[in-house]
């Protein structure tokens, strides 16, 4: 359509141009056309006639100039305009391009999260909380919070047990249900959640300063051993990506093998002694059988 346009604009523009040539053509021979031509006016009259030639002279002058600027002044403005826009294009390609080059570099420092995971002693809200906040950190996210699977009754829901930067007390634990909301959402389909530009007073990060709503939010569901363990819910200013996403997920394979993990590992390793210790006895009765009989 704007090709269309132009294309138009091109047409019109030349017709004026010509039509300018036969007006300044007619100008110039309009004397000679009105004593010779059409012999309306004798050659003594010219003088006399002078002045009105003279004002009609210039108004057609003047009013083909300014024409003419308009047409100048119109291609040279698109022509401006084309540059302009291809520069701001130009400009917003590299922010993007530069945006993106800063998200990936932005990944996780998994030696702090690694400390803490081999910590003793800790109870799994202490762990939760500081491995929930060494990752807002390092993805620089306003706000966080952690959602452990827990029983009620005969059905899961999912319980708040650790945050980061939240606007909330401690007695205050929101409560999802699987399929409830976006936390029970991700909960329910086990995928994970990145939200652009979400409405104001969704969450709200508040400073000594004051406070103001992220606009972009990711849920990501927690799993160990093929097992849904909870759903992680981080707010931001800056948008996330996928190395983000899987920075997450690593890093949370990192607290959850540590919470769940080593118990189990504790009671394998017995269960594998005493098959070896049942072995034992074995082959030295079959020894003591076979002496008996020689």
């Amino acid at each position: 359509m704007k090709l269309d346009q132009r294309k138009l604009s091109i047409v019109i523009s030349l017709i004026y141009i010509i039509s300018v040539l036969i007006v300044a053509y007619t100008l110039i021979t309009l004397q000679n056309d009105l004593v010779y031509g059409s012999q309306a006016l004798d050659v003594s009259q010219i003088s006399s006639a002078q002045p009105v030639l003279i004002k009609l002279y210039v108004t057609c002058g003047i009013s083909i100039l300014i024409g003419l600027s308009l047409v100048y002044f119109f291609f040279n403005n698109k022509s401006m305009e084309i540059i302009y826009v291809e520069k701001k294009d130009d400009k917003k390609k590299k922010t993007d391009e530069d945006e993106d080059k800063k998200n990936e570099d932005k990944k996780l420092d998994f030696s702090s999260i690694k400390d803490i995971s081999a910590a003793k002693a800790k109870s799994e809200e202490k762990i939760l909380t500081h491995g929930l906040t060494e990752i807002c950190k390092n993805l620089e996210a306003g706000a966080g919070a952690y959602y452990t699977v827990r029983e009620d009754g005969e059905k899961k829901v999912l319980q708040m047990n650790a945050t980061y930067a939240l606007s909330l007390g401690e007695s205050q634990r929101p409560t999802f249900e699987f399929g409830e909301g976006l936390v029970g959402q991700v909960a329910a389909e086990q995928k994970p959640i990145n939200l652009d530009d979400i409405p104001d007073g969704y969450i709200k990060i508040i400073s000594g300063l004051g406070s103001a709503s992220p606009t972009h939010v990711l849920l990501c569901p927690v799993q160990y051993a093929g097992e849904l363990c909870g759903v992680v819910e981080i707010a931001s200013f800056t948008a996330f990506n996928k190395q983000h996403i899987d920075a997450v997920d690593e890093a949370f394979k990192l607290i959850t093998g540590n919470l769940y993990g080593k118990p189990s590992d504790k009671k394998e390793a017995p269960k594998a002694d005493e098959v070896k210790e049942e072995k034992k006895p074995v082959k030295k009765t079959a020894k003591s059988k076979g002496t008996k009989k020689d």
